[in-house]
């Protein structure tokens, strides 16, 4: 087993123990661990942590399944510039989840997603673009060109 400290004020050594609880690497594996340890890191601005917060939410692990927790969180990682982020909070735009039903802001963040490379990210957009209208389409790219992500370090 791994020593692990009890408390720390460095998001990235906050964010690093929460991946070993979540994952269980030198340690029993433990979600509602991780969640702290995540959330320490998250309300710090950390767009890891935040990312990882939104995916305990949204599965329920470690702490209640809430999508308008899980997207609020993927919301603020996204706001950084976080892939994953994006790609997840435009992916709860597309369905509803913990967020109004939106297309336009859907292909907003999956296209920013996408720039960054992703293939399922581009697929994800590109088969939202299928069902769009050119109009709705061209005012996600605007919204999408407008986009600066937020200046919080990690």
């Amino acid at each position: 087993m791994v020593e692990v400290p009890e408390e720390t004020e460095d998001s990235e050594t906050q964010l690093a123990i929460g991946y070993r609880y979540y994952l269980g690497e030198g340690v029993k594996q433990d979600f509602t661990k991780a969640a702290d340890w995540f959330y320490q890191a998250a309300v710090q601005g950390n767009a890891d942590a935040q990312f990882a917060l939104g995916s305990l939410h949204q599965n329920g692990q470690g702490v209640p399944q809430n999508f308008i927790e899980s997207t609020s969180w993927y919301r603020k990682s996204a706001e950084q510039g976080h892939a994953n982020g994006q790609y997840l909070l435009g992916l709860a735009h597309r369905e509803g989840s913990g967020v109004e039903k939106n297309t336009v802001e859907a292909y907003k963040w999956l296209s920013l997603a996408a720039d960054q490379g992703d293939v399922d990210h581009i697929t994800a957009r590109d088969t939202l673009a299928k069902i769009m209208r050119p109009d709705l389409i061209a005012e996600a790219k605007r919204r999408a060109e407008q986009f600066m992500p937020t200046g919080v370090e990690n």
